[in-house]
């Protein structure tokens, strides 16, 4: 949000700038054209931080297993995602006002696209949501560094015995109060579209369960649309569909926890 408000102030201070010192701001085509330059200008300025951001992540060290979160990449993570989900994306929240203010909390998901957890991230802006992600997401040019850097668990789907220390690191992450985490219980992308939804892995919500934490229930709609969209907005839909707390899930197994979840998801979409 900072960002995005940054940029504004500078692109439209630096085409009055132009206009003043020039003198030209007396034509009013110019004044026209000037003021529908703005957004380019927006734009140029955004490519250049990324440019920058670029050039700092070259100078991390990608080998080193990252213990605490840096809360400076964390903080330029959301903002660059803030501005990037802003450009692709018109998002309406539903029932936002029911997740936990003052508590951690597991937060599930249907996944579809790559924007899912990046418009998830500039939607629970207020909580700090740390996201369980493949491995190889670390590695995509600019970003991978920094989510890497933020504190985001890596989960290496061909190897069984990683879910352990995904379980680990996402209670430890709760119980410390270092942030909530997020999953998406179909464990990848529901690519084909076949099927609303994939069917889930129970293991996700045992971080519910060893915490005793609410799990926030959520549907994201038409993320899947955004490539095919661009330069065009898509209206983007994400509701909080029900909170679990700890005495309705108690009794409970993560099998039969998980089913339920998921035919909840799965009328909702």
């Amino acid at each position: 949000m900072f960002l995005n408000i940054f940029l504004w102030i500078i692109s439209i201070g630096l085409e009055i700038l132009v206009l003043f010192t020039t003198g030209i701001y007396k034509i009013w085509w110019v004044d026209v054209i000037s003021v529908a330059l703005i957004p380019f200008i927006y734009l140029i300025l955004f490519g250049v931080i990324l440019i920058i951001l670029f050039i700092v992540q070259l100078f991390f060290n990608k080998k080193k297993e990252v213990i605490k979160p840096s809360k400076v990449a964390y903080w330029i993570t959301y903002q660059v995602n803030y501005v990037l989900c802003l450009l692709v994306a018109n998002t309406k929240v539903i029932n936002k006002n029911l997740v936990p203010k003052d508590e951690r909390f597991l937060l599930v998901y249907n996944h579809r696209s790559n924007w899912d957890p990046m418009i998830l991230m500039q939607v629970f802006n207020n909580y700090k949501l740390y996201f369980v992600t493949k491995k190889e997401n670390f590695k995509i040019p600019l970003m991978g560094a920094f989510i890497r850097k933020s504190g985001f668990i890596s989960l290496d789907r061909e190897n069984n015995k990683d879910a352990i220390k995904v379980l680990k690191k996402s209670v430890e992450f709760i119980s410390s109060n270092k942030g909530s985490i997020s999953i998406a219980p179909e464990g990848t992308r529901n690519k084909k579209l076949e099927k609303k939804l994939l069917d889930f892995h129970p293991g996700s919500l045992k971080a519910a369960f060893k915490t005793n934490c609410p799990i926030v229930v959520v549907t994201v709609k038409n993320c899947e649309l955004i490539h095919k969209n661009v330069p065009k907005r898509t209206k983007v839909y994400v509701e909080v569909l029900k909170i679990y707390h700890k005495e309705d899930y108690v009794d409970k197994d993560t099998i039969t926890l998980s089913n339920e979840i998921h035919e909840l998801m799965e009328k909702n979409l």
